[in-house]
């Protein structure tokens, strides 16, 4: 435990500090029961004594539960890319999909309040994954908004958009903001609903 707070401490993503606590917090639950029904655990030993003598197995639970390591392969050297619950991996981002629908702006907030942005394409392979997550038929809020003025398409970390990758639908115009459909952007006034992905780094352990 101490291994995987120092971990915390020295990264600057509080997302991933945030999602490493409530992965230790289910470990606790998990170890605490374990204790109860297991005879060969010692009723003296607590499970933050265990988590403290045995770091590794924290590690190992982590990465065998969010990454792609089994108890089988997994070493002291090894190293596993990991996603907090129930977003899912794509190289070295995590995205989560909405269930809910809401205007641009509201799923803007929520990404944030998440430690994380809109998703944000940035090449055929990104594009791929998230049709292949959305069946390619849901209208999904993207972080890609028009920039007042010159009339242009940016996506919400600065950057403008690729045109060689996605084409828009629609022009851009004051209020405009990116929905995805299928292998298409179209242009939604940000006022509308619809269900979003959310997008973080993933954190390599």
């Amino acid at each position: 435990i101490i291994l995987v707070r120092a971990l915390i401490t020295k990264t600057n993503i509080s997302f991933k500090a945030w999602w490493i606590k409530e992965s230790l917090n289910d470990l606790e639950k998990k170890i605490h029961i374990s204790q109860e029904t297991s005879s060969q655990t010692p009723s003296n030993v607590s499970p933050q004594k265990i988590r403290q003598d045995n770091p590794q197995a924290l590690l190992q639970y982590l990465c065998k539960s969010y990454g792609n390591h089994t108890t089988s392969n997994f070493s002291e050297n090894s190293r596993c890319i990991l996603c907090p619950e129930s977003w899912l991996r794509h190289g070295n981002k995590c995205y989560w999909i909405s269930q809910e629908k809401q205007t641009w702006n509201k799923s803007h907030h929520d990404c944030t309040a998440k430690v994380s942005q809109l998703a944000v394409i940035k090449d055929k392979e990104e594009l791929d994954f998230l049709q292949s997550i959305t069946d390619g038929a849901q209208l999904l809020w993207l972080g890609l908004i028009a920039v007042p003025f010159t009339k242009e398409w940016s996506w919400v970390e600065g950057s403008p958009l690729n045109n060689t990758l996605l084409q828009v639908t629609g022009d851009a115009q004051p209020n405009s903001c990116g929905m995805l459909k299928g292998k298409k952007i179209i242009s939604e006034a940000c006022s509308a609903v619809t269900k979003w992905i959310c997008e973080t780094e993933a954190l390599l352990m």
